[in-house]
């Protein structure tokens, strides 16, 4: 089960797999609960779809909650400077390559000539 975010009715979750949670792993508080037991468990599958979990039906491991974690503001910035530091790469490549065509445009526009003075000459040649 993958936990895409938090809204105020519960977790927006996605099955990734197959799976069957025992009537034991449920907890009673949870409205409906009867109600999505099969044989004692409850059948999830990968539907490519979204759930609302209510917050009191999923609880995190302990060791989750210790020791040092990323947050995402930390991923944000780690991103950041990943593609400022990207865009100075580019732009050093650019000046090492001096005075050539960074968009290839005059590449293109010669070979486009030189195909079109290839055709011309067939023509000629073929009398077509």
């Amino acid at each position: 089960m993958l936990v895409h975010g938090e809204v105020p009715e519960g977790y927006v979750c996605e099955v990734l797999e197959e799976c069957r949670v025992p009537a034991s792993d449920l907890p009673r508080g949870l409205v409906g609960r009867d109600s999505l037991l099969v044989n004692g468990s409850v059948p999830f599958v990968s539907m490519c779809t979204f759930l609302m979990v209510p917050v009191a039906a999923i609880e995190f491991p302990e060791e989750w909650y210790t020791g040092i974690r990323t947050s995402n503001t930390q991923l944000i910035s780690d991103f950041e400077y990943y593609l400022a530091e990207l865009g100075r790469s580019d732009r050093a490549k650019q000046d090492v390559q001096g005075g050539k065509d960074p968009g290839g445009i005059a590449g293109v526009f010669w070979a486009c000539a030189g195909f079109m003075a290839f055709i011309i000459l067939l023509m000629v040649l073929y009398g077509t």
